[in-house]
């Protein structure tokens, strides 16, 4: 999702091989296939782009297919009331990080044949809205005079015409700038039941698809220097107009990009190949994405297996643009961030280009739900950029000067803090209320939970695990149980439990409550009472600090009293001293001293200056 929903909503070796070289614990692409065979004429002018091609459905599921149906995604941009920009805290033609819809955009199917039946257009019989929402038209249902039977293919020939939005979210133009995502009819993702997951495109959600194999042809002026999924197999010029084909193999979704002011520069990472797309004369931020990019590439290849395709195309979007960076398809990545912001101490840049390659993991390869199961992408994307940026620069990973460090985590943690109480992490994305309560508690709390109990089992035994799942699931659309199966078979019984209520909401922490100390007949006798914050017990510690400057540290498990004799009196007790059980809500409450002292702010004031600015201003 968004470059920086991390250090932005949240302000929060194995070697890299290509997809025809997958280890041997992945599972190969869903059998339910949907392949793409398409071309597409950007007229640059009116932002529009004309295209026709075909699309191949194999039906693997265990019943014969009467009906398709359509995602339509630019729909989400044809007029204000759309399902997309009437989010319940916005108002109409508003999106949910606060862009106005000024352009509008839309997709129209000028024509849907069978190749087995050419001349009868299906599109006419095509439903008119989205289900019960005469408002929208991004979830369309065409239905079928001749079912597609079990194990049958059917290729469908299609022509469209695209209109480009001013950039409200992810897809757009702005000026000449052209990021072009979203613009074909995509087929909704068929379960093997027969049942299609089609759902309107709404504001708190995302996507969920069939893999299949894309070869896309692009013509466009010139002058403009394009970016796509996939490798290029050829390129040429004629006639004022660029022509490119590029092919894409076992994916969910193809992008593209296009604008004359990018300077294009191609490098070798690994055994990927990068094209680079950045804003000619930018400065700073490209050293900074390069170095993130083979940095992050080498740690995610090593914990949740190899990187799938042989290239990766990295866009950054000029700053006029910037609604258009921080997003993920397959094998296209955008970014973002500024020198300014470079030279503040902040790792926008950083951040960004870690979140959205994490997400080449949890979103393009897994391919979980992201509609249904949000914390499947986005909290696990989430967790994997912060422990990245910890590992990178710890207790540094969002903010580094002179004078002042912020960790990722505390960032998060500043997010996390604004969850309602018990809110489940677990929650399809419209049952959110907000894309800010989503935001509070995907990204926020929820990554909490896992790095909490990552601590608290071991951060090897943790990303142990988390490698087994994604390598167990590559190409294989988890679900929660699945995710939990792992975890239980890895790291017990109680620790899948413990994360479920985490995830569910239950709150897990503990307080000082009671402290006295006094003589003794052999010095001091000093009394600590522990008490739990939540229903969720995990292992801690208590540290006890006495006036003659010694300390000591117990083990604590669940809430209880200490008693502890010492030669002198006890000044101050701190439960959970590391602060590893990052999902407390509160740790003002997790320390007692004889003699109060006061508490320096300024890291707190930044960080949270730093995440309203990511929330509201930069998404």
């Amino acid at each position: 999702m968004n470059p920086a929903l991390t250090l932005l909503l949240a302000l929060s070796v194995g070697a890299v091989c290509p997809s025809r070289a997958m280890a041997a614990t992945t599972t190969r692409p869903s059998p339910s296939r949907v392949d793409y065979t398409l071309s597409a004429q950007l007229d640059a002018q009116q932002h529009r782009i004309f295209s026709r091609g075909e699309i191949s459905i194999t039906n693997n599921s265990s019943k014969e297919l009467t009906e398709l149906w359509f995602h339509l995604y630019m729909n989400a941009f044809a007029h204000p009331g759309t399902r997309f920009l009437r989010p319940s805290t916005t108002g109409q033609g508003v999106s949910r990080s606060q862009n106005q819809l000024r352009e509008p955009g839309s997709i129209r199917v000028l024509s849907l044949e069978r190749r087995d039946e050419l001349g009868r257009d299906l599109w006419p019989t095509a439903d008119e809205h989205s289900p019960e929402d005469p408002e929208d038209e991004t979830d369309i249902r065409v239905p079928l005079q001749r079912p597609i039977e079990p194990g049958e293919t059917l290729t469908l020939l299609v022509e469209f015409e695209t209109d480009l939005p001013e950039i409200v979210e992810r897809t757009g133009y702005e000026r000449d700038f052209h990021l072009v995502s979203g613009w074909y009819p995509k087929l909704a993702r068929l379960d093997p039941n027969g049942e299609f997951r089609h759902f309107s495109f709404h504001p708190n959600g995302e996507f969920s698809a069939n893999f299949g194999d894309y070869r896309v042809e692009l013509d466009v002026p010139e002058a403009f220097r394009v970016g796509h999924s996939g490798r290029s197999l050829e390129e040429r010029s004629a006639h004022g107009r660029r022509h490119l084909v590029a092919e894409l193999h076992d994916a969910l979704d193809f992008a593209w990009t296009a604008w004359p002011g990018f300077d294009v520069q191609r490098s070798r990472v690994g055994e990927v190949e990068v094209t680079w797309l950045f804003p000619q004369g930018l400065d700073w931020v490209p050293d900074i994405t390069r170095r993130t990019v083979a940095s992050a590439l080498a740690v995610f290849g090593k914990r949740f297996g190899s990187y799938a395709y042989p290239t990766l195309t990295v866009v950054h979007p000029p700053d006029f643009a910037d609604a258009a960076g921080g997003m993920e398809y397959p094998s296209l990545i955008t970014t973002g961030g500024s020198p300014w912001l470079a030279r503040l101490g902040t790792r926008w840049t950083e951040t960004v280009t870690a979140h959205e390659l994490a997400h080449q993991w949890f979103y393009a390869l897994l391919a979980s739900d992201e509609y249904r199961e949000p914390f499947l992408d986005e909290s696990l994307t989430t967790f994997a950029e912060a422990s990245y940026l910890e590992d990178q620069w710890p207790s540094a990973g969002a903010f580094s000067s002179r004078w002042l460090s912020i960790s990722a985590w505390s960032v998060i943690s500043l997010q996390a803090s604004s969850a309602p109480a018990h809110r489940s992490a677990l929650l399809p994305a419209p049952a959110f209320t907000s894309f800010g309560e989503l935001g509070s508690v995907i990204y926020g709390r929820a990554p909490l939970a896992l790095e909490t109990i990552r601590r608290s089992v071991g951060r090897e035994r943790f990303d142990a695990m988390l490698g087994i799942y994604a390598r167990k699931f590559r190409f294989g659309h988890p679900e929660f149980g699945d995710f939990l199966a792992v975890l239980k078979s890895e790291l017990g019984a109680k620790t899948a439990s413990d994360l479920k209520h985490l995830l569910e909401g239950v709150q897990a922490g503990y307080r000082i409550e009671q402290v006295a100390s006094f003589r003794s007949a052999h010095g001091y006798a000093s009394f600590v009472q522990v008490a739990a914050e939540g229903g969720v017990h995990l292992p801690s510690s208590l540290r006890l600090e006495f006036a003659d400057g010694s300390s000591s540290v117990l083990p604590i498990w669940g809430p209880n009293d200490h008693h502890v004799e010492h030669e002198s009196p006890l000044v101050r007790a701190v439960v959970d001293p590391k602060r590893d059980l990052l999902i407390d809500r509160s740790f003002s409450n997790n320390s007692w001293r004889a003699e109060p002292s006061a508490t320096p702010t300024l890291s707190l004031f930044l960080a949270r200056f730093l995440a309203e600015i990511a929330l509201w201003g930069l998404l």
